[in-house]
């Protein structure tokens, strides 16, 4: 007999087999056995908790000393509709430090609230900024494409040593597999930075991204590129055409 697929999310049931499963459980889609099964209703549970909303909690005092008294209680409620909207009043006031937006990131896990964090680094100067830089690190080590995507997109700000170790973690991530929902994407998006950044740095990732047969059209394009352009930099010439050389490129 044939496996059916378990239901992903945004699947109706019965399963029309069109919709991508849930992240974190590709591997379970064609389970068969009643062992299979029963292993994926475990890994199911397993999936699920990460997006379970936590109970109430205590607002740190450092944190509340950032809001108005009266979006306190907001801040600290397990309805992320409510803390987005209340953290989106205090961020957009604009009066916050790169230390006061890093302790935001750390404590709140909607990816909203991490997007608006995000959003108020984009018209700062963050070359120098190591809070920035460490909140651009825990966006793409997240679990929000979303949030991830707007992350490399700001790493290319920083200085290009930073930039380049947030832009490695990516590659390396995707390229050894992940449970990300939209792997490639977050690819393309880094290599696409990769050619603004052109550090040094990324040799090894970017030949890594040339050498791959899973990756789409558009990161070895990108990937290429940024290559070129480290090329043109003082003694790099000759270890970029031996990268290029080595995948077909001239």
């Amino acid at each position: 007999s044939t496996g059916k697929r378990l239901p992903g999310r945004g699947d109706n049931y019965p399963d029309t087999g069109g919709a991508r499963p849930l992240a974190g459980m590709e591997a379970h889609v064609y389970a068969r056995s009643v062992e299979e099964v029963v292993e994926a209703v475990q890994a199911t549970a397993r999936v699920a908790k990460r997006f379970e909303e936590p109970a109430e909690r205590a607002l740190p005092e450092e944190l509340g000393e950032l809001a108005p008294r009266r979006l306190r209680e907001r801040l600290a409620g397990p309805d992320p509709g409510r803390r987005a909207e209340a953290w989106g009043h205090v961020l957009s006031r604009g009066k916050l430090r790169s230390d006061d937006l890093l302790a935001i990131f750390e404590w709140e896990r909607d990816g909203l609230v991490r997007l608006g964090v995000l959003w108020s680094l984009r018209d700062r100067r963050i070359k120098s900024d190591e809070d920035a830089a460490r909140i651009l690190a825990l966006a793409v080590d997240g679990d929000n494409d979303h949030v991830r995507s707007e992350a490399i997109a700001l790493s290319v700000g920083l200085r290009p040593e930073a930039a380049a170790e947030i832009l490695k973690e990516v590659m390396r991530i995707v390229l050894d597999g992940c449970a990300w929902s939209n792997p490639n994407n977050m690819l393309v998006a880094a290599t696409q930075a990769a050619v603004e950044v052109a550090s040094p740095d990324l040799l090894e990732p970017l030949g890594r991204v040339l050498a791959s047969t899973e990756t789409n059209n558009s990161a070895h394009h990108y990937a290429r590129d940024a290559l070129r352009k480290i090329g043109k930099q003082p003694r790099m010439r000759k270890a970029v055409e031996e990268i290029l050389a080595r995948h077909g490129y001239d």
